[in-house]
């Protein structure tokens, strides 16, 4: 079997917003009301590729370095009672076509986030049998298996940031806990979903980091520290050995 290689067609980034079958848009639906008080602020079909903010922060930054006209929007959240503020746990780029994209090649190709490295991957296998995988792109044509040795072989690091991808959203979400379990954040938890949208809506919204770091919560060398996890996809390659392990 021959290894994944990007054909350069683009499919994947000239339609980024609300790519989704029915099927998994009723999953995403489901998951979002299962996610609460974590609230997504946008109908699914307006979504293009959840990022988190230190990848926003990078793509911002190859922006403004290339001219690109790129703009971000906040896409999940959490409505701390308190303060009356919403805490912002991701945002995604409001575009149908990624701003990104010229002549079919990714002007920030260096800064992409893990949404795009591990494409055509939605999310991590979480087992040793199916792994599901976006069959529209050009470059999954041969592929004739979908199990997990034959995804490895094939797609190799793609792969493995789809693992990163899902160690890091546990990752955040391991620390709204904790910031809820303290404490720090008291969500709006005796509302229902639509008025805490509503109220979210109208709010003024805050960076998670910006909000652990306002109060003092978690120190900018934390924050680093829990960054540079983040972008360390030994974690993912870990996980992935282990996964092929139990296939031995």
């Amino acid at each position: 079997m021959r290894r994944f290689i990007c054909l350069k067609e683009a499919t994947c980034c000239k339609s980024i917003r609300g790519k989704l079958t029915q099927k998994d848009k009723s999953a995403m639906e489901e998951l979002m009301r299962a996610s609460f008080p974590l609230v997504q602020l946008v109908p699914v079909d307006r979504v293009s590729f959840p990022i988190f903010s230190w990848e926003k922060e990078a793509l911002e930054s190859a922006a403004k370095e290339k001219g690109i006209d790129a703009l971000f929007r906040p896409l999940r959240g959490i409505y701390d009672t308190p303060t009356g503020k919403t805490v912002l746990v991701s945002y995604f780029i409001d575009s149908d076509e990624c701003p990104f994209l010229l002549e079919n090649l990714c002007m920030a190709y260096d800064r992409r986030p893990l949404v795009c490295r591990m494409f055509p991957f939605n999310s991590g296998p979480k087992s040793s049998e199916k792994v599901e995988y976006a069959s529209f792109c050009p470059g999954c044509k041969e592929i004739q298996t979908i199990n997990l040795p034959a995804m490895h072989e094939f797609f190799g690091e793609n792969l493995t940031n789809a693992i990163q991808n899902d160690l890091v959203v546990e990752k955040v979400n391991r620390l709204i806990i904790g910031l809820m379990r303290d404490g720090h954040v008291k969500p709006a938890l005796n509302y229902p979903p639509q008025q805490v949208l509503r109220m979210m809506l109208k709010s003024e919204k805050m960076d998670l980091f910006d909000f652990v770091r306002e109060k003092g919560i978690m120190t900018e060398a934390q924050i680093s520290e829990f960054i540079d996890e983040a972008n360390d996809t030994g974690l993912g390659r870990g996980m992935l050995k282990g996964l092929l392990g139990k296939e031995k």
